[in-house]
């Protein structure tokens, strides 16, 4: 199958399995199992109508709303010594959405920013030898 694609469509795929998995049901009940609930009071003393909920980020600690976090395979969807063209799909779509708990991790998006530049430069120096 993959001859019948170019890059430009395999990536395209690749982009697509991404979006669901970041809309799926297991990772918001990921994201959910992250939750603190913030029960502070308003400026004004009076009770809050919906209590705050934050999420703690793995690595600088910091705490952030739900939309500025992403949930992080802490082994990487894309092993380093690998490219996304070389993997199967089926082993992809594994990868990204079967992985087990103790594999995933809330990070904010500076981190995982640079969590994932890592990655990229790693497996830019694998490939180059």
């Amino acid at each position: 199958m993959r001859e019948l694609l170019s890059k430009k469509d395999f990536n395209l795929i690749i982009r697509a399995i991404d979006r669901v998995w970041s809309r799926s049901l297991r990772y918001k009940e990921i994201l959910h199992s992250y939750r603190i609930v913030d029960d502070t009071p308003n400026k004004d003393g009076s009770t809050r109508k919906k209590p705050l909920y934050w999420i703690i980020c793995d690595t600088c600690k910091g705490k952030f709303r739900a939309a500025e976090i992403q949930i992080d395979h802490s082994f990487p969807v894309v092993p380093v010594y690998t490219t996304t063209w070389e993997m199967n799909i089926d082993y992809y779509i594994q990868r990204r959405h079967c992985s087990p708990k103790d594999n995933l991790r809330p990070l904010c998006k500076p981190c995982h920013k640079v969590k994932s530049k890592y990655e990229r430069q790693e497996r830019k120096k694998w490939a180059n030898k």
